[in-house]
């Protein structure tokens, strides 16, 4: 068997596989030898694909000149590597630029009026949306995208003011979180709630998560969690936490009482773990691409809105923009004085987006797809 024929397999197969590999060439699971036999038995090399940048070792530490080495990157979870394709799709947008001028907006495989929209559909398949067009968009980076949607779904009121977060979060994330409660006029002393990891296994449980959300659920407006934790590598049961947020938010609703929304920070998540953001029925989340993704420092940001919130801006009422109107068709670019809000995740985009990124995002998610 191939090593790429496991790739289509579920864990058990994929696990049995990788212990014949180790059985037949007498080398534990952890090893280098081991690692060197699956790459020899695969016919398709992810290595080819990306750009390694190579070890080059001090001449204080190797006695020589420092010569180039080939190196083992696991640096993913900061900034993931260069596809190979990525220079060429950034030179065509920046040649169409030179020779085009203007009319790239509306010319060749990424219009950039509307060039986010080709990377939608790969997104909405690794984020497990039901219709990406609804769901999906691309726009922004993490922290400006956090605060869009927290903008729409943060809605405190005298007495429910409160957001949950686990403790041990990203730093950006708890700003974020902390600036909003203080725009709204509260104190996050009082009103920012964060779960501690248990002390024997220094890991998030989520039956205190759910325990928390239960016990503070009149104070609550918001609760928002890291998918995967950047520090300890923690993947949340992100179905089992939003079952028991649908769980309460029906008895609420049985209260006549407002619902406590769930949104995902998915940095570490998005591209590294499967999800189903949609069927989990998650409020709404949002991802960086230039770590699992491979789309470059900086890169740009993507949200998920569920589609039952596609429409309900009244009740949620978001912060705007003028790419947040539709186009092709719509009435982007017939500057009407009036708001048309895209339906769903598109609605939330405020700026054009840039097209270098967009064509450095399509180039990795092909690569990874």
């Amino acid at each position: 068997m191939a090593a790429d024929a496991a790739q289509d397999q579920g864990p058990e197969d994929v696990g049995s596989y990788l212990r014949e590999i180790s059985e037949v060439n007498g080398a534990a699971l952890a090893s280098a030898a081991c690692a060197r036999a699956l790459d020899a038995a695969s016919t398709f090399s992810a290595r080819s694909h990306f750009a390694i940048p190579p070890h080059r070792p001090s001449a204080a530490s190797d006695g020589g000149g420092g010569e180039a080495e080939p190196s083992v990157y696991l640096t993913g979870h900061s900034l993931g590597l260069q596809p190979r394709s990525a220079q060429g799709a950034v030179m065509c947008e920046l040649t169409k630029w030179a020779e085009r001028g203007v009319a790239g907006h509306f010319e060749g495989e990424l219009p950039w009026a509307s060039c986010e929209e080709a990377v939608v559909p790969l997104l909405g398949e690794l984020v497990g949306a039901a219709d990406a067009t609804l769901e999906v968009a691309a726009m922004n980076s993490l922290t400006v995208n956090l605060h869009l949607l927290m903008a729409a779904f943060y809605r405190p009121s005298a007495g429910r003011a409160g957001i949950l977060i686990e403790a041990g979060a990203f730093p950006s994330d708890r700003y974020a979180v902390a600036s909003q409660v203080r725009h709204h006029g509260h104190d996050p002393a009082e009103w920012l709630t964060e779960v501690a990891p248990r002390e024997e296994s220094g890991l998030l449980s989520t039956h205190d998560l759910l325990a928390a959300i239960d016990t503070l659920q009149d104070s609550l407006a918001l609760v928002l969690l890291g998918g995967a934790n950047y520090l300890t590598g923690q993947v949340l049961d992100m179905e089992a936490i939003a079952r028991g947020v649908r769980r309460i938010n029906a008895s609420r609703a049985a209260r006549s009482e407002p619902p406590i929304l769930l949104g995902l920070d998915l940095a570490h998540a998005a591209g590294n773990v499967p999800l189903s953001l949609h069927d989990w029925g998650v409020d709404f989340a949002a991802w960086c691409t230039y770590k699992y993704l491979n789309a470059g420092a900086g890169c740009l940001g993507a949200i998920f809105v569920h589609s039952r919130h596609a429409a309900d801006d009244g009740a949620y009422p978001r912060l705007t923009g003028w790419w947040g109107v539709p186009h092709a068709p719509g009435p982007r670019f017939e500057m009407r004085h009036g708001f048309d809000a895209a339906p769903g995740a598109a609605g939330f985009a405020c700026s054009n987006v840039n097209p270098l990124m967009v064509a450095c995002l399509l180039a990795s998610l092909r690569t990874l797809r």
